[in-house]
């Protein structure tokens, strides 16, 4: 909801399947991840939690913060690409050293690839 209100893209559309709402979400995925979790909680988090429990603390904070940037940090970037990509796709011409850079290392080609079912304005 949140690109399709800000980029004014939308990366998945259910709603040619049945039981979706707004073509954002359907049963059938819902089922799948709603037993994902359970496996998630039931089988694969104890096992885990055992092994993060091990770590010490100081290093489990500083590897913490160590993702938390690194996630902030990637969809940052990643928020940057589907923006130049769409003013790309919109035919806005880029010519600063900002725009510069993502239409070199995230060309049309790439964008395509990682966002395969984006729907652009």
């Amino acid at each position: 909801m949140f690109t399709e209100k800000v980029l004014g893209a939308r990366f998945w559309d259910y709603s040619g399947m049945p039981f979706n709402l707004d073509g954002r979400v359907n049963l059938l995925y819902c089922l799948f991840w709603g037993l994902l979790a359970i496996v998630w909680l039931k089988v694969i988090y104890p096992f885990v939690s055992n092994y993060i429990g091990k770590i010490p603390r100081v290093l489990g904070e500083v590897l913490t913060w160590c993702i938390v940037v690194f996630i902030v940090l990637n969809a940052l970037v990643s928020a940057m690409a589907l923006y130049y990509y769409s003013l790309r796709m919109a035919g806005i011409s880029v010519n600063g050293k900002v725009e510069m850079f993502f239409s070199i290392y995230y060309p049309d080609t790439l964008m395509k690839m990682i966002y395969p079912n984006a729907v652009l304005p």
